[in-house]
């Protein structure tokens, strides 16, 4: 398995600030039918197909 970092940890500053807030307010379950792989404090990870 190859790790990429996608994003520094806590870099946050090229992501639009109404797109943060949307995530925040958001809460994230399996109800999106897909099989959730990973997940931590501070991401979760699915299967999409």
């Amino acid at each position: 398995m190859k790790c990429v970092e996608l994003n520094p940890v806590g870099n946050f500053g090229p992501w639009e600030a109404s797109k943060l807030r949307e995530l925040k307010k958001k809460k994230l379950d399996n109800s999106i039918g897909q099989k959730l792989l990973f997940e931590n404090n501070t991401i979760k990870i699915w299967e999409v197909v």
